[in-house]
């Protein structure tokens, strides 16, 4: 099944709280170390800066972490949560404003076998991608996937 890449001017829009919510249901697609691996998107959450205090820009804050958060829409923004966890975000809105959706869960649709890889402690599928630090694992997300475009794909 083919499933298109959403346009730049879906990104580009001011409300994300709108796009968190027309993100559910889309699939993610990653290609890492030769491994596609799909999911639906079922949980979401939006930050906007510069008002939203759980925003990591919170009051405009540029830091090294939070940069890529400001660029345009269509970018990843993955950080390292308690020094442990990876957690992917969709970076929305226009350069210099920083607004992002952080992906909360995935439902798996191919490579399945994959995702049990790398999620070595999983014990049954729907649990296998039920939060932030579990989706990017099972789905080989990481820090060298910060800033990468949407555009293109989540790879190597």
């Amino acid at each position: 099944m083919s499933y298109p890449l959403l346009g730049k001017a879906f990104y580009k829009r001011k409300d994300a709280c709108l796009i968190a919510r027309e993100l559910l249901g889309k699939v993610i697609k990653t290609h890492v170390d030769g491994l596609i691996t799909r999911g639906k998107i079922v949980e979401t959450e939006a930050y906007i800066a510069p008002d939203d205090l759980a925003c990591h820009a919170h009051g405009n804050r540029r830091t090294e972490r939070t940069e890529v958060m400001f660029w345009e829409g269509g970018h990843a923004y993955v950080y390292i949560c308690y020094g442990i966890h990876h957690l992917f975000n969709v970076v929305t809105y226009i350069d210099g404003e920083a607004h992002a959706i952080l992906i909360r869960a995935v439902e798996p649709i191919d490579g399945l076998d994959h995702m049990i890889k790398r999620r070595t402690f999983a014990k049954a599928k729907y649990t296998l991608l039920n939060g932030p630090g579990k989706f990017t694992i099972a789905m080989g997300i990481d820090k060298k996937h910060n800033g990468k475009s949407l555009f293109v794909g989540i790879g190597n």
